[in-house]
């Protein structure tokens, strides 16, 4: 029994794979240290212990992996395809006094090919200037400056970029580089006064990852060396990147920042705001359990780090705007983690080194999801020093935090995730406040707090805030050793004065709507806000364009769901919240609530394409299912309801069924080919794709009218066909398939049936199944019971008769057309003034001196009958056949055995023959193949060969043209006959008759097939010998395919089914009928079935369905199968009692 199930999709975004529980598990927090692409371990003396046995994750050294595949072959590639920039380059001479000037498109792309192709340092302290905004019109965008193993660093960008406060936007990166932005990496470099705007950055490569708008990855190293940021920008940029492998670095401007060596490095008067979206997908399967794979995002820097004396890292005076989003999908250990601030990712230092921040805020909102930990905060992703300075002051965020852990733990801080000392007394954080929400979105489990989720170690505080009308939703609360930080009530976080430590120098007042303190140095920029409505883990409808202070919009409707919507609320199964009373300050989620009833859903039924019912249940409901009508039937087909289907025309999958959704279900109906064709009814191809792989199949006579319809449809003209049962044309009037405008050029493949049944009375030029063909190739096909009776009184028309085809051609070099393996049975009448007559077909040419015809391996026992006023060629296989191949192409293996009366009754010239009237052939074509061997070796064997004739030549006229043969009439002097022989009892009547090349006195030496094969008839693949008849053609010989009704008699009174049917198969041992009797509910209420061996024979089967379970069954289904396999031998036939 199939029940009927509704599809489920799931909109495939960041946050649908938010899960909402809240099991009360508290994690221990374990960490460890990141590591570079390579597997790289870093030692264990890198892991800090701390007195709850916990391990901090310390700044990583610097290890930059060996160069990603295919980077350094582009670098190469643009080198050697644009190394004339090299010399023709910009204007200035790239000193401080006299810098490069990037003035267009131009410029830029010249600038980032000399420096990934700089491998000689030319570049290497260069000063370059932007004269003007440039817009880079959508193109891809090549990163300036990398890494090969080769050259090192000399092809990163060491030099200095003033954009002297123009613009670069419009630029692209979709092709895999390690590191991506406008420049990729740089060493020691200095950027300033530049913003990168409208930009769209999405990167799925599976490499170790560095991205960000300005760029990817910022170093500073050396002694003394210094490194520089200065007043630049992203706006309205776009970036997504992803690795399927390793980690992932990426902010809004910087993807990574870091010091060592006694460098220091500076980003100062800096933004962003940009949509940044960071995922990790997979992990190498050589990977250790040591190795990490980690997604570190951050507003504005994903990540910073500083180790070594001397070295310093200063943030100052910058904010983020960004929207974050944070996504782990690797299911490996719990360190593979995510790391996520709404301004920084990680932010740490080590080994005497010395970081500050100072003077920043972000108000973006940070969502993330993992199946490992998860480290998520306001401000900074993750903060940690060891042995080292680290100060962060005069700092505040407004950013929501949403973060989930499905398999281990989420640490959500308002302002931080964690805080960690080791071994340092310079720590300081002061003067810093955080106004966000901070919620678990389905953790397994969760640790949070409204400033921090962790502290641990000796660290300065003062000065530290969070507001007390904030959210917190998590498992546990931290809750410090010692008070971190002060809530203020919603009346108090409005005044300054209530901030303790906060500078007025520093801080300063502002009004609605953002009445919370700001930064006097850094510029308040409220942000645009998104709002995600979230049902059951799916986004449901997104609301952008608002900003802060702003009350959020009703969504459009309710989601669907199973059951009755309820209301919105600021995190999972929480109260009720209205959008339009809730005031924004950051991203925002509302999350759907339903009650436990069930909704009401409409189920629609409909057939034959109207909707007959409608009726409304709750979920989970059986549905009742109505009578279907009856769909009436056409000129082609009669229609019996199968079953419903919850898709047009789809399977049986129903009954039983409950109701999940409001739904449509189809009625179903079985197609039953009527008897007997009506002559006009034309029906496109139900099966395969005209390919030679997938031909068309002909299943029926409105499938081989269609054909004849449409021939000159490009669709048509020139495909691949195959029959899949024999055709009976009904003693229809038939329409030739391909005329002069529109000639067949396609492939049909008989498969061993035949076409029955028709006749051609109607004035056709080209008259047979086929009229006109054209570098065709027909095969395998019978034409059998056919009358073609034409009569035609222009003194000037041309008439070509044939049962294959009226005339086949070949046009164009070296190509073919070809008739083989046919037979034709029937009658061919026509009077006309000229005619080319045959039983195949009437006339096959060459048009030029460039083609291969054959007829091969074909037989006729056609009757022909032939008066033409003026000329009449008449072949028992062609009336004439022209090549050009000199004895290359031709008719071979083939015979005739039927009858041939060609007169005219008006002095008329006349050829008729036992294989071909007149037969033609030249040199011309082996003319133009002089250096082919293999072509001359097969020359000269017969333009006519192999054949043989045992039948009635009539050629009969009252002028002297009067020519009859026992295979051939007539020829021209280059064609030739060989090998061919003749029943010396043939009547062959002409004013002059030519012989065949050997004759026989006994008709039973052309039913012997030790002489035919000395002929060269194939009797092993092709043909099959009767020793009491001419031979036919194997498929011909072997069963075809059989499969009709005889009787149905239902015996109401004994409630007994009778079935008999005439069955054969081919290719099958044995055969199992299976006849069932349906409902018209349809279900079935009795079954039957038998086996029958000797499967190729052609034999009437009965089967009887006795003591039925009701009076009158509906339908009954018979249907065939291979007792081997269960496999249908046939479509099924369903029938009314």
């Amino acid at each position: 029994m199939k029940k009927c199930l509704a599809l489920i999709l799931c909109f495939a975004t960041v946050f649908s794979s938010v899960a909402f529980c809240f099991p009360a598990i508290a994690a221990e927090l374990e960490f460890g240290v990141e590591t570079g692409e390579d597997m790289t371990v870093f030692e264990p003396e890198n892991v800090k212990a701390l007195s709850k046995s916990l391990a901090y994750e310390l700044p990583e050294p610097l290890i930059e992996p060996s160069v990603a595949l295919g980077e350094a072959e582009r670098s190469a590639e643009n080198a050697e395809n644009n190394a004339f920039l090299t010399s023709v380059f910009f204007n200035g001479e790239g000193t401080e006094e006299s810098p490069y000037l990037l003035s267009n498109a131009a410029d830029l792309r010249r600038f980032s090919t000399v420096i990934n192709a700089d491998t000689s340092g030319e570049y290497l302290n260069a000063y370059f200037v932007l004269t003007n905004d440039i817009d880079y019109g959508g193109a891809e965008w090549t990163p300036v400056g990398t890494y090969a193993t080769e050259t090192g660093y000399n092809t990163a960008f060491q030099g200095h970029f003033d954009g002297q406060g123009h613009t670069i936007s419009n630029f692209v990166i979709t092709n895999e580089y390690r590191y991506i932005g406008f420049f990729g990496l740089v060493y020691n470099g200095s950027v300033k006064n530049l913003t990168i705007s409208d930009a769209k950055i999405s990167v799925n490569y599976d490499s170790l990852l560095y991205a960000g708008s300005l760029a990817g990855r910022y170093l500073g190293l050396g002694s003394n060396k210094k490194a520089a940021i200065e007043n630049c920008h992203a706006e309205n940029v776009t970036l997504t990147v992803e690795s399927g492998r390793y980690s992932v670095y990426a902010g809004g401007l910087i993807g990574y920042l870091h010091a060592s060596k006694g460098a220091s490095l500076t980003l100062s008067d800096s933004s962003a705001d940009v949509d940044l979206s960071g995922t990790v997908s997979g992990y190498p399967g050589s990977a250790s359990a040591s190795d990490r794979f980690n997604v570190t995002l951050g507003g504005l820097v994903g990540y910073v780090g500083a180790i070594e004396d001397n070295s310093a890292i200063t943030i100052k005076n910058s904010y983020s705007l960004s929207h974050v989003n944070a996504v782990s999908t690797v299911n490996r250990t719990r360190n593979d983690n995510i790391k996520a601030g709404g301004l920084l990712g990680y932010f740490g230092s080590d080994q005497n080194a010395a970081i500050k921040l100072s003077g920043c805020y972000s108000s973006g909102g940070v969502v993330t999801s993992a199946i490992a930990d998860n480290f998520s905060g306001g401000l900074l992703g993750y903060l940690i020093a060891s042995e080292s300075d680290l100060t962060v002051e005069n700092c505040y965020t407004t950013s929501n935090v949403y973060g989930k852990s499905t398999a281990n733990t989420a640490y959500i801080g308002g302002f931080t995730s964690v805080a960690g000392v080791l071994n340092s007394d310079g720590f300081v954080l002061e003067s810093c406040y955080a106004a966000g929400n901070v919620i678990d979105s389905g953790s397994n489990s969760s640790e949070g707090g409204k400033f921090t989720a962790d502290a641990q170690g000796d660290m300065s505080t003062f000065g530290l805030y969070t507001h007390e009308d904030s959210l917190l939703i998590c498992d546990t609360t931290f809750v410090p050793a010692k008070t971190l930080d002060k809530q203020l009530t919603s009346q108090d976080a409005l005044n300054l004065s209530r901030y303790t430590g906060f500078d007025s120098s520093v801080w300063k007042s502002r009004s609605a709507p953002y009445p919370y303190p700001v930064l006097a140095n850094t510029p308040y920029k409220p942000g645009d806000i998104s709002l995600y409505y979230m049902s059951e883990n799916d986004v449901f409808q997104v609301i952008t364009g608002k900003t802060y202070g702003d009350t959020a919009s009703d969504p459009e409707g309710t989601p669907e769901s199973n059951y009755l919507f309820s209301h919105w609320s600021l995190y999972p199964g929480g109260n009720a919240a209205i959008p339009e009373d809730t005031h924004l300050i950051s991203d925002t989620l509302f999350f759907a609530n339903f009650t436990e009833d069930y909704r009401i859903f409409e189920i629609s039924f409909s057939a034959d394409g109207n909707i007959i019912k409608t009726i409304e249940l709750p979920y989970g409901a059986h549905i009742p299912f109505p009578t279907a009508p009856e769909k009436p039937a056409d000129q082609t087909f009669h229609y019996i309801f199968s079953h419903w289907s919850d898709t047009e025309d789809g399977e049986d999958n129903c009954e039983d069924a409950f109701v999940t959704g409001n739904t449509v279900f189809y009625a179903v109906y079985e197609k039953i080919e009527n008897s007997v064709w009506d002559g006009a009814t034309a029906t496109a191809f139900s099966d395969g794709t005209g390919t030679a792989d997938d031909p068309y199949q002909v299943k029926s006579p409105a499938n081989l009218f269609y054909l004849s319809q449409n021939v000159a449809s490009e669709n048509y003209r020139d495909a691949y066909y195959v029959l899949t049962r024999d055709i009976d044309l009904g003693g229809h009037e038939w329409t030739p398939i391909g005329s002069e405008e529109s000639p067949f050029c396609g492939h049909f493949d008989g498969a061993g049936y035949a076409i029955e049944n028709f006749k051609i009375t109607n004035t056709e030029k080209y008259a047979g199944i086929f009229g006109l063909t054209q570098n065709a190739i027909i095969t395998k096909l019978g034409v059998s019971n056919f009358n073609i009776s034409i009569t035609d009184s222009n003194s000037a028309s041309a008439i070509y008769a044939g049962a294959i085809a009226g005339r086949m051609t070949v046009k164009g070099a070296n190509v073919l057309s070809e008739i083989s393996e046919c037979y034709s049975t029937g009658v061919l009448e026509i009077n006309a003034a000229i005619a080319y007559v045959g039983g195949l077909v009437g006339e096959a040419a060459a048009t030029d001196d460039t083609m291969l015809i054959y007829i091969e391996n074909c037989y006729s026992l056609a009757q022909i009958s032939v008066n033409a006023a003026t000329m009449s060629m008449a072949g028992g296989i062609a009336g004439r056949f022209k090549a050009a191949t000199l004895g290359v192409a031709g008719i071979d293996r083939c015979y005739f055995a039927g009858k041939i009366s060609a007169v005219s009754d008006s002095k008329g010239s006349v050829d008729a023959g036992g294989i071909v009237g007149f037969l033609f052939d030249d040199e011309a074509y082996i003319e133009t193949q002089s250096g082919n061997a293999a072509l001359f070796a097969a020359a000269e064997k017969g333009t006519v060969r192999n054949c043989f004739a045992a039948a009635d030549i009539t050629a009969s006229t009252s002028s002297v043209s009067c020519y009859a043969g026992y295979i051939y009439a007539r020829k021209n002097a280059d064609a030739s006959m060989s090998n061919c022989a003749a029943y010396d009892g043939m009547k062959v009547v002409g004013t002059k008759i030519e012989k065949a090349n050997t004759s026989e006195k006994s008709i039973e030496a052309f039913y012997n097939s030790d002489y035919l094969a000395e002929l060269g008839f194939d009797f092993e693949t092709i043909w099959t010998a009767n020793e009491t008849a001419f031979p036919v053609l194997h498929y011909e010989a072997a069963a075809k395919n059989v499969f009709r009704v005889k009787t149905l008699h239902y015996d109401s009174n004994e409630r007994t089914l009778t079935v008999s049917f005439l069955i054969s198969f081919r290719d099958v041992e044995s055969y199992t009928v299976l006849a069932g009797a349906y409902s018209n509910r349809g279900k079935m209420v009795d079954f039957a079935m038998k086996k029958v061996d000797n499967a190729e024979k052609l034999q009437t089967v009965e089967i009887e369905l006795y003591d039925m379970d009701i009076e009158e069954p509906e339908t009954f289904t018979i249907s065939v199968v291979d007792s081997a396999t269960l496999a249908l031998l046939d479509e099924p036939i369903e029938l009314h009692a």
